[in-house]
This record gives C-alpha cells, structure tokens and sequence, in this order.
C-alpha cells in the first residue's frame, strides 16, 4: 500500500526526515559511548524490562529535539511518556530496542524512531550504533541501508545509500525466519506457535528485536515474526518493510498503522501469506 503525499505535507516530511537523521547521527554518539562500558548504569522498571542511563539519555536528546525543531509534534515514548500534538504529526521513539543486548555487551540493538502524521507513518528509521548500520524510508521514496565504511564508526561516515529490498522467498521450507527467545511465546501463551514454527521453516533463528527488522528489509532473512509488540517496539518497521517491497502485518493480518500493530509478521508478498497460515493455526485465535 503505497502513501499519497500531498505537496505541504510532502515538505513537511522532507524536513523532517531531514532532522531525524540529523538526530540519529547525535544519538549514535550517544550509545557508542555508554555501549560496553563499565560504568554504564543498569535498572529494572516495574514490568522487570531492564533500562540504562543510555536510554533515558538518548530519548531525553531526541524529545529536546522534537521540542526544538517541531515544538507542535507530538511525542510517543517508551520511557518518558507522551506529549499531545497540535500539528497532526507525532514521534513514537524506542531509545534503545534490544536493551538486553546492549547491557550484556551485545551489538545487535537500535534506535527506533518514527514521524506520522494523522496516525500515517511517513518517514522512520532504525539506526544500528554498534554496527555502523541504518535503515531509513519516506512514504513512496522507498527503504534505504547504508552501512559503515571498514574502520569507520557511524552511518553518517559510511558508504553511500543504496535501495533497501526484501529478498524474494515463496517457501517455508526454505525460509530463514527470524524471532525472539522462545520465552516470549511461551508468556503470551502461543508457545504452540513457535514449535509450529520450529517445525516448518527452514532455519529459525533468535536474531530478535529491530536488528531482526533491519534483516529483513535488507534482504539478509527472509521473515520476522514476534507475538509482542509495543508501539515503540513496531515503530517505523511496518514503512520499512512495505517500501522495501515486503509486507507487515500482525498475526491476525491487520495492517492499519493506526493503532499500532502489536504483534508482527513480516515478510516478503510470496510468503507472508504462508507464514501468516502457520502462526494462525490455532483453534479460537
């Protein structure tokens, strides 16, 4: 499904897609300097996620940021809460999407930020400090990867731009499928899913959170599936993956932005369809 821009709002989008990558260049920074470090605050919110002080800080530049440049957006975030907008646009940002990852020194988390405008995504991106990797897309102007140059550190010094596409699979049995740990179906009770799951695809692999998004949109797996999702944990994915050629759906098939989805099934139009049957299978869901 491929937006209509109209030409103001069309402007609009460009800045702020334009600022946001701006943005992300900054909080790069931001994470590669908490990232592994020894010093690096860690504690445990009400629902027994973990948090750093790398997300409180990176969501706080982010928010100044929106305040700064865009003070009539509104704000979705995951650790500060929300601000209502009086523009029509507003900002959903996850800080850092894997936090497990980051705390135990692992690489392969992001930061997840998005810009609708009247419940519309137009313009997100999910940035990969550690790996010197971002994904970004506009409405109708396709997905883009850029990675780091060898021996550089940060999107913004890397190598050109180039199309991001999801790669062209028809069968599970030939699928690289990508998800969370099994803990995750086992607490929202779909357990059954993930032997399903286990069962018919041909590789089943727990490269989680954005960077399995990330995977996907530049034609590195094949499907993303997860049966929970927040709206900061979704964030700019379900435009990621249709401007790269893919389809995102949750596991009942909606694909509406607004709400947000909140579980994800994603893949390419040749198989969505056959994962989305798998992860259906169920009698009374």
């Amino acid at each position: 499904m491929t937006q209509t821009v109209e030409p103001v709002r069309g402007e609009q989008l460009q800045e702020r897609m334009r600022r946001m990558l701006s943005w992300l260049d900054e909080t790069d920074a931001i994470a590669r300097e908490h990232f592994q470090s020894a010093s690096l605050q860690v504690e445990t919110k009400p629902d027994q996620t973990p948090v750093s002080a790398a997300d409180l800080a990176i969501e706080q530049h982010l928010r100044s940021a929106v305040a700064r440049c865009f003070p009539n957006d509104g704000i979705i975030g995951e650790e500060h809460g929300t601000v209502a907008s009086s523009s029509g646009w507003t900002w959903t940002m996850d800080p850092i999407d894997g936090t497990l990852a980051f705390t135990s020194g692992v690489p392969l988390f992001g930061t997840l930020i998005v810009a609708s405008c009247s419940g519309v995504a137009l313009t997100g991106a999910c940035s990969m400090p550690a790996l010197g990797e971002r994904v970004w897309a506009s409405a109708g102007g396709g997905s883009w990867w850029q990675r780091a140059a060898s021996g550089a550190r940060g999107a913004n010094r890397g190598l050109a731009a180039e199309r991001a596409r999801v790669r062209r699979c028809t069968s599970l049995a030939n699928a690289l499928v990508c998800t969370s740990g099994s803990e995750f179906f086992r607490r929202s009770d779909r357990i059954d899913a993930w032997e399903r799951l286990a069962r018919s695809v041909g590789s089943l692999r727990g490269w989680s959170d954005c960077y399995a998004g990330v995977l996907l949109v530049t034609g590195r797996c094949d499907g993303w599936v997860d049966p929970v999702m927040a709206p900061w944990d979704i964030g700019p994915f379900p435009l990621l993956v249709r401007e790269a050629g893919g389809v995102c759906t949750d596991w009942h098939g909606k694909i509406e932005e607004n709400p947000p989805i909140q579980s994800v099934c994603a893949a390419s139009d040749g198989l969505h369809a056959e994962l989305l049957r798998l992860l259906s299978d169920r009698s009374g869901y």
